[in-house]
């Protein structure tokens, strides 16, 4: 069927072939490259993101851990009064913006010491820094609380799970350092410092993530500890969510989270039905993990503008080689009917029929020339 048409005809179609799957496969493998490199800086650019968050998270981290120290290493140094140790708090917490409260626990009334308890907390108030002594409580039991008991049993400072107080509404986390005394090096109390997460669940929301994007933070037993989907914080773990969906790939990612990994996955959220590449790294010296999410329909994005910009641009060029093509085909095509049709004339007995005159030195031109010379030996033999 390809032969009935004309050379003009198969010429351009031939052309337009060829260019459309040059253009295909241009298409293609521009894209598949383009793909990888924008994967690749937004890998670079989430897991960059994930790390700076972490290392301010650090810094705040090693703040309070050194003015909590300082704290416990003068109170074990010193014989303070009552009124002075809740000065040396007062001071420090007003000192310390990073701060949100702090406490000296001494003796605790089960047999370690037989003095009074005294507990002073000093803390931020809506408008001025305040203290009490929670030991007044009376039913306080201060010995059961983890920022309590912990320091003491492992003669070591801790940080606390994060936990919600009831009294400033805040998520916190408490630093504890023991208390030894100076002569016998007996355990006699914890200094602690509270901090509360509401800078950090600000910070994680103003993150530049893209639309739909967001961030979320992991303690080292998985549980949630910031989320833009506040039911979910200290009520879920990652581990919960994922059985609840029915979800072995979150998991698995769950698992590398609490093992302080790393890593750049592609994730689906159940709770917004989105795909999204994830950035996780750990947060150093607190055995969390935070996660950096951008949308996945950003890079189709880009993508298409991309792709698209090639497309345009490949069809233009087809355009300019069809149109050129049809210029070749018909400086090939039109002196060869041309004298096709001089030749049916001079078959049918017309020999004084015009040769059309063929300029050029190409093979259509020596075509023209050897129906010139065909003529004259015509015309002689006749």
């Amino acid at each position: 069927m390809f032969r009935n048409f004309n050379i003009g005809t198969r010429l351009t179609l031939l052309i337009i072939l060829g260019v459309g799957l040059m253009l295909t496969v241009i298409t293609i493998v521009d894209y598949t490259a383009a793909r990888r490199m924008i994967q690749q800086e937004l890998k670079e650019k989430a897991s960059s993101l994930a790390q700076s968050t972490a290392g301010k998270m650090e810094v705040v981290k090693r703040a309070v851990e050194k003015i909590v120290q300082e704290v416990a290493i003068v109170i074990d140094n010193n014989d303070f009064s009552s009124d002075q140790a809740v000065n040396l708090l007062l001071n420090s917490v007003s000192a310390h913006s990073e701060v949100f409260g702090m406490v000296l626990a001494f003796g605790n009334g089960i047999g370690e010491d037989d003095t009074t308890p005294f507990i002073p907390y000093v803390f931020r108030g809506d408008e001025t820094i305040e203290w009490a002594d929670l030991a007044e409580a009376g039913d306080y039991s201060y010995w059961t609380y983890d920022w309590y008991n912990l320091p003491r049993d492992m003669s070591a400072p801790i940080w606390t799970d994060p936990y919600f107080d009831p009294e400033s509404h805040q998520l916190m986390v408490t630093y504890s350092v023991p208390l030894t005394d100076p002569d016998s090096g007996l355990f006699r109390g914890v200094a602690t410092g509270d901090v509360s997460l509401d800078w950090l669940i600000q910070l994680l929301a103003e993150l530049e993530l893209g639309e739909s994007g967001y961030a979320f933070l992991l303690s080292s037993t998985g549980a949630i500890v910031a989320h833009p989907i506040q039911e979910l914080v200290l009520t879920e773990s990652i581990f919960s969510v994922a059985e609840r969906f029915h979800d072995p790939r979150l998991r698995e990612i769950g698992r590398d989270m609490i093992s302080s990994g790393s890593g750049f996955v592609p994730f689906y959220s159940p709770f917004n039905k989105q795909d999204y590449w994830m950035a996780y790294t750990p947060v150093l010296g607190t055995e969390w993990s935070l996660a950096a999410l951008f949308p996945r329909k950003v890079i189709m994005a880009k993508l298409f503008t991309f792709t698209k910009f090639k497309i345009i641009l490949g069809l233009i060029g087809t355009l300019g080689l069809i149109v050129l093509s049809l210029l070749i085909s018909r400086s090939i095509s039109h002196p060869i009917q041309a004298l096709d049709q001089a030749a049916l004339q001079i078959a049918s007995g017309k020999l004084d029929t015009e040769i059309p005159v063929i300029p050029g030195q190409d093979e259509v031109a020596h075509l023209g020339a050897s129906f010139q010379a065909m003529k004259r030996d015509l015309i002689l033999h006749m």
